[in-house]
């Protein structure tokens, strides 16, 4: 009877002893799969998309040249090289290029036809474009800008949600005659971060500081533009309108206007929405920070901010 007992007991204990072995077994193989299955999934859920541009001018070396610093002319007086464009998010997205010369628009040409204005282009999901581009009648002292506005197609994807995947990418150079002229400039859309020293922002001038991003055309429509300081560096600051990439010249800001801010000063500028015949047209203001003369090099100041968006929608 004791040896029944005792063959029970023993019995138990090896089903026992089987049964942690087993679940240990079973927690090695599984666990690790746990361990690595979690952080893929949690990763691919955090991807989120920051508004910002990486941009740079490569020379017929293929070298970079550093924004801030001067480019070279050629004896030529013209530009004659590749614009290179990419896009690596998905959707479908409008853009208008244009090049300033001295703040104001010049021609050029594009894949061998002349412009006169705003380009306007479109791209969808990772894609890239190559043109051919050639700038004329620039010379020594000439600073010149060559701007690429970007907007989504649709119209109904330009919310204020959104705001932030809407940019404009902005080279900017003074030309001097050293050496030779680079033959190739790129634009890439990328996750960078960029820093400013400045901030500029679209307010509604009757409600608060909320950033307009569709606007009924009106006779009196008008936003207010704030612009200041969000460091301790003093800076100078052109103010440019645009329409669907096009410059507006004869708005209440012409390019020679200019804000000097220092000791967090902010201007709260009036701006009169201009009247546009084509329907759902995109406004948008741009701030070109001096000095003009970047003679230091890439420790001058050159960035190239901008506004939200405004979308215009004329009244019937």
């Amino acid at each position: 009877m004791e040896k029944r007992i005792f063959k029970n007991k023993k019995t138990s204990l090896l089903f026992t002893i089987l049964s942690i072995v087993a679940l240990s077994i079973l927690i090695f193989l599984v666990l690790p799969g746990l361990l690595l299955t979690n952080p893929k999934s949690e990763e691919t859920q955090t991807i989120v998309f920051e508004n910002t541009i990486s941009y740079g001018l490569r020379d017929s070396n293929g070298q970079i040249v550093d924004v801030g610093t001067q480019i070279n002319q050629s004896s030529s007086s013209s530009f004659s090289g590749d614009l290179e464009i990419i896009q690596d998010m998905e959707g479908q997205y409008l853009y208008y290029l244009n090049i300033l010369k001295d703040l104001h628009e010049i021609p050029y040409e594009v894949n061998g036809k002349e412009v006169t204005s705003a380009n306007m282009f479109s791209l969808t999901n990772k894609q890239k474009i190559n043109i051919d581009l050639s700038i004329d009648n620039i010379s020594e002292g000439n600073e010149l800008m060559v701007l690429l506005f970007k907007y989504p197609k649709s119209n109904d994807s330009m919310t204020l949600e959104r705001s932030l995947e809407y940019s404009v990418m902005g080279l900017r150079f003074n030309l001097t005659n050293n050496s030779t002229y680079p033959q190739s400039i790129k634009f890439l859309n990328d996750n960078d971060t960029n820093d400013y020293n400045a901030r500029i922002s679209m307010v509604n001038v009757q409600s608060s500081n909320e950033a307009i991003l569709e606007l009924e055309k009106r006779s009196n429509d008008s936003v207010e533009l704030l612009l200041g300081q969000t460091s301790h560096e003093n800076s100078r600051h052109s103010i440019l309108s645009f329409v669907n990439g096009s410059l507006i010249e004869k708005n209440e800001l012409p390019p020679n206007t200019v804000y000097e801010i220092s000791d967090n000063k902010l201007y709260r500028i009036p701006i009169k929405i201009p009247f546009t015949k084509k329907e759902n047209s995109i406004f948008q203001l741009v701030d070109v920070l001096s000095p003009y003369q970047m003679n230091d090099g890439i420790y001058s100041i050159t960035e190239i901010d901008f506004s939200n968006p405004i979308l215009i929608k004329n009244s019937k």
